[in-house]
């Protein structure tokens, strides 16, 4: 009968995700684009030529599509560039920084002192 108040509540899991701004949608949508158009070639060699008028008709759109909007999503992002500030992570949030010196790492002319253990 150890019920935690409702005032206690674990967190479990990851820290909730930033938001997604429409900088960073676009980015992931020309990259599944152009992804698409990349891999289109390696799954015809996969899956062989179409059997039907239906399949030739739906893979043809689904290429057509992811080119169209690869092509437009890049133009789109040519004549409105983003600020770099807006894709990196903020400094006072934390971010997937890695710091070199505590994985073992040493940077050019320095050295990195181990701390030591008796055995």
């Amino acid at each position: 009968m150890n019920d935690p108040s409702p005032s206690r509540k674990l967190s479990v899991g990851p820290p909730p995700p930033d938001d997604i701004t429409p900088t960073k949608l676009r980015h992931c949508l020309e990259f599944g684009c152009w992804t698409t158009l990349i891999l289109s070639p390696f799954l015809y060699w996969i899956n062989g030529p179409a059997v039907s008028a239906d399949q030739f008709v739906v893979r043809t759109a689904v290429v057509t599509i992811a080119a169209v909007m690869a092509i437009g999503l890049r133009f789109y992002a040519w004549q409105h560039p983003c600020h770099q500030c807006e894709l990196e992570t903020p400094p006072n949030k934390p971010g997937n920084v890695l710091d070199h010196a505590s994985l073992g790492f040493r940077s050019a002319g320095t050295s990195v002192r181990r701390p030591q253990t008796e055995v």
